[in-house]
């Protein structure tokens, strides 16, 4: 079973995105929840939640353009 950084690179492999790197970062910080989520700060928490959705919209929008290509 690959990781989910390693999902992300096997999707720029298949050209799937473009880049791998912001949802790496997106991945790190989801384990960093799961795993140490007693430590997180709400402050940090609320900022990615409002101002990195544009993150999530990248990455739906590869998946949708390429699904349209398929």
């Amino acid at each position: 079973m690959a990781t989910a950084t390693e999902a992300m690179d096997k999707l720029v492999a298949l050209h799937v995105i473009a880049d791998a790197e912001p949802f790496r970062n997106m991945v790190r910080f989801r384990n960093f929840i799961v795993h140490q989520y007693e430590e997180i700060e709400p402050e940090i928490l609320f900022s990615l939640a409002t101002k990195r959705l544009d993150d999530f919209r990248l990455f739906r929008d590869q998946i949708d353009r390429w699904n349209a290509d398929q």
